[in-house]
């Protein structure tokens, strides 16, 4: 056997062995070897655990543990029932250590983590089946994967969150706060936005906290007003703002309508009206920013009641003006028209003056409770709180006609209920109770799709009112705040991947070439989890021979000028394409004549002092003096020529023979003769271009013959 281990050298542990079993077992016969993998935190010394069966009996015993160390032991065990039992002699729990056993060839089998106390015990069972009570959720930091009886003992932290494409950045939680029946003590959640600052407006059991969230990791209270009605009997708050006002009611007791100045935040928040004059409970308010308008659902007073509007142009005085003849548990306005949301439908009003009904849907799927909605151009937005029950997406271009276009919901579980719901830009943020934060894009209101979430609520679902209850994704930094009935407030990011393109390209999204921008949503399997890629494609335009960066579309030859702005020519007067409006690169006249830089663009001699045709540069190698060739065959004809010498010779071969090329034919006035052709005696040794390349004998061009003698001449040969 072998003690546990840490840092591949023998820890100083106690380890007890009882044999229990055949002695075989230690002599390497047994066929059931098993992995414990132990990792300690602080104050390790107070931490240890033992393995016993069914019978009580102690396999294992391990103790002696070092602080931040890891250790792994191999064990051995016959198939049945047996329990971890975890001990902390100081009883403050095991301060981060944590146990985990695995099966030799793979296989989870258990992890345990003494949270608290001396004791606690986990059961696991191998390889039979056993009366195991104990946490059987899987997201739980408890989680035993051998219960078959769920004791509700699952314990959860933020260590396995269960989200996509939201990220936490904080969350807010008052501990002390007094419990109402739905297990927690929060509701409602809203959001404020002052002076650089932002801060979350969250209710619970006892009034409204103010959170200042610029910093979500660093969240803190900076201001809280007792409400009315207060105590475990209190479930529902409900707030907007306008400017800097804060309206605050109750659906519980004998509360108020609270008006709260928020314009000096964050050192107070000061209450300017707290009455029940008006009425004393209300379910929902909304307000018509355009109209400064306060909407209430389902009113109670003294001489109100139902759907009410006031007049809160006096922001410190509201004042009623009329009722909207049905109850309503939730409302949406925008400029006088107001979406009721009530049992069984929803309702479109004209609240310009006496509320005129405009249309209504009440017959439609999932049809149940319409809790709340929200509107985004022509598209309505509502949420049946029906367990199982799809959250509605409506055509309300006309209201006489309202259409269902489609229906979604979390896909979680049969009990999933949606709560509260807010539109922003392409996307709809809903609180789904047990399945937190959901968020759908609805860019085609016909086509909902899931693009995210973040479960605040990781225990098991059920028929029963958990988790989120409230959403506001309408922050300026786009921070969304969640509230949870148990855990409080939470600070989310929803964070999809973005694409920019220009017009005319494409991006590989959803399986194909996509040129146009939208929505794309991509999803992976990874280890039979389901990973969501949201792309948000923008396509910007090109701007005529230029993309949407402000590159050439067309360059050939990557000047930075398009070629659709090119102008022939170069700017610099003394290049031969001169255009002073010109784009093109500058055509001097040596680039045209091989690098000879006495000739001009039209191939010229730019120095002729004699007008002879002949390039002063080169005027000085040549002369029209006779030069003799050796050897030189001439025949013997009369075809007299006059060379340039001012000599007749007798043909052009005898004139060519002494380097005469320059010829008319017949004698010379003066009939000057060369008889003496042993003068042709002067080796010739090349013959080159201008350039100076060596040629041979050719035709029709400006040649240079080179002699032996030193002279040289320049001849054009035909």
């Amino acid at each position: 056997m072998r003690l546990l281990q840490r840092h591949n050298k023998i820890s100083k542990l106690v380890f007890v062995f009882l044999f229990s079993f055949p002695l075989a077992f230690c002599l390497g016969q047994c066929d059931n070897f098993y992995i414990i993998n132990f990792s300690t935190g602080v104050w390790a010394s107070e931490v240890s655990f033992q393995i016993v069966d069914a019978d009580n009996n102690t396999l294992y015993y391990f103790s002696g543990f070092e602080d931040n160390s890891l250790y792994e032991e191999i064990i051995c065990l016959e198939d049945g029932c047996y329990e971890v039992v975890m001990y902390d002699s100081y009883g403050d729990g095991w301060q981060g250590a944590e146990l985990q056993m695995f099966g030799v060839s793979g296989g989870y089998i258990l992890s345990g983590n003494l949270f608290t106390g001396f004791t606690e015990s986990t059961p696991f069972a191998l390889n039979q089946d056993c009366q195991i009570i104990g946490c059987t959720d899987s997201n739980a930091d408890n989680y035993n994967p051998s219960a078959t009886i769920d004791d509700k003992s699952c314990i959860f932290s933020s260590i396995n969150p269960i989200f996509d494409n939201v990220n936490l950045l904080g969350n807010w939680n008052n501990e002390n706060l007094v419990q109402n029946g739905f297990g927690g003590a929060y509701n409602e959640v809203f959001g404020f936005s002052f002076d650089g600052k932002e801060y979350a407006i969250i209710g619970s059991t006892m009034g409204t906290h103010i959170i200042d969230v610029t910093n979500p990791a660093e969240s803190i209270e900076v201001s809280f007003i007792p409400g009315e009605s207060q105590g475990a009997g209190v479930t529902h708050r409900d707030f907007h703002t306008i400017d800097n006002y804060l309206y605050a009611v109750c659906d519980q007791g004998g509360s108020t309508l609270q008006v709260i100045d928020l314009s000096s935040l964050p050192d107070t928040a000061i209450v300017v009206y707290n009455s029940m004059e008006l009425f004393t409970r209300a379910h929902n308010i909304f307000i018509d920013e355009q109209n400064y308008k306060l909407y209430s659902c389902s009113t109670e007073g003294v001489n109100l009641s139902g759907t009410c509007v006031f007049d809160i142009e006096d922001p410190e005085n509201p004042a009623y003006l009329y009722s909207i003849p049905i109850d309503a548990h939730d409302i949406y306005v925008e400029n006088n028209t107001a979406y009721v949301n009530g049992s069984g439908g929803v309702w479109v009003y004209d609240c310009s003056d006496d509320p005129q009904l405009l249309g209504s849907l009440t017959d439609y799927p999932y049809q149940g409770g319409n809790h709340s909605g929200w509107k985004k151009g022509e598209t309505y937005i509502f949420a049946d709180e029906n367990f199982g029950y799809d959250v509605k997406i409506c055509d309300i271009t006309n209201k006489n006609d309202i259409e269902v276009i489609a229906t979604f919901n979390s896909n979680v579980s049969n009990t999933s209920i949606p709560h509260n719901l807010i539109i922003k830009d392409n996307y709809v943020y809903l609180s789904y109770y047990h399945d937190g934060l959901q968020i759908f894009d609805i860019s085609d209101p016909a086509n909902p799709r899931k693009v995210g979430y973040y479960d605040t609520y990781l225990q098991e679902d059920g028929a029963f009112f958990a988790g989120a209850w409230g959403v506001y994704p309408l922050l300026p930094s786009g921070n969304i705040l969640v509230s949870d009935i148990t855990s409080g407030l939470f600070v989310l990011s929803f964070s999809p991947d973005t694409l920019t393109i220009c017009e005319g390209e494409s991006a590989f999204l959803e399986g194909d070439n996509q040129f146009n921008e939208g929505i794309y949503v991509d999803i992976i399997l990874e280890d039979e989890v389901e990973n969501i890629i949201v792309t948000e494609l923008f396509v910007l335009p090109n701007n005529n021979e230029y993309d949407c960066w402000g590159q050439c579309i067309n360059d050939v030859d990557n000047d930075g000028i398009c070629d659709e702005l090119e102008v022939p020519g170069c700017p610099d007067p003394s290049a031969c394409n001169y255009n002073l409006e010109g784009t093109e690169p500058c055509v001097y006249a040596e680039d045209i004549n091989g690098g000879i830089d006495w000739i001009d663009c039209d191939g010229n001699c730019l120095n002729d002092i004699d007008n002879d045709g002949i390039c002063d540069e080169i005027d000085e190698f040549i002369d029209c003096v006779p030069i003799p060739v050796e050897p030189c065959s001439i025949p013997l004809i009369w075809a007299p020529v006059c060379g340039c010498d001012g000599t007749t010779y007798d043909n052009f071969y005898a004139a060519e023979c002494f380097s005469i090329f320059y010829w008319t034919e017949g004698e010379c006035e003066e009939n000057t003769r060369l008889i003496n052709y042993s003068q042709v005696n002067n080796k010739l040794l090349k013959i080159t271009d201008f350039l100076g390349r060596e040629l041979g004998p050719q035709k029709n061009r400006l040649l240079i013959y080179w002699y032996e003698t030193g002279g040289a001449k320049k001849v054009y040969t035909y």
